[in-house]
């Protein structure tokens, strides 16, 4: 299924973040989070090994330094899932992408991206972002 739509939430005093009915069915147990620097990129374990594999053949075929899987994988933290459907954003999380209590969580199709709510735009663009999208991934 594909993680479609927008929603308005809020995190609790601990920075957990009730999913949207809508997505726990594909969250079921684990969430990779990598902050993007203006919002998380919330991915299925399915979705990250996928975006993982892409972004590792680019590096064996020398499109890109071994320095982007290290980014990655030193700013990505997995979470599990609690039977509530609460994933808990790490403060470093939260600050890194000026995460309020009140926050939009948006589907990308394949991913979902957990933003501060006063800062999102979806018609703004990211030429850095882009240009990831445009290699093979975020």
């Amino acid at each position: 299924m594909y993680l479609v739509g927008t929603h308005d939430r809020s995190l609790d005093e601990k920075g957990r973040l009730v999913l949207p009915a809508i997505f726990r069915a594909d969250f079921s147990e684990y969430a990779f989070l990598s902050p993007t620097g203006t919002h998380v990129a919330m991915h299925t374990e399915a979705g990250y090994h996928e975006m993982i594999e892409r972004f590792k053949a680019q590096v064996d075929a020398g499109t890109f330094g071994l320095t982007l899987l290290r980014r990655i994988g030193s700013a990505t933290e997995p979470v599990r899932v609690d039977a509530q459907g609460r994933v808990g954003l790490s403060p470093r999380l939260r600050e890194k992408a000026s995460l309020g209590s009140e926050v939009k969580v948006c589907g990308v199709i394949d991913h979902i991206e957990i933003w501060n709510a006063a800062d999102w735009d979806p018609d703004s663009e990211d030429p850095l972002l882009e240009s990831f999208w445009r290699g093979g991934g975020i």
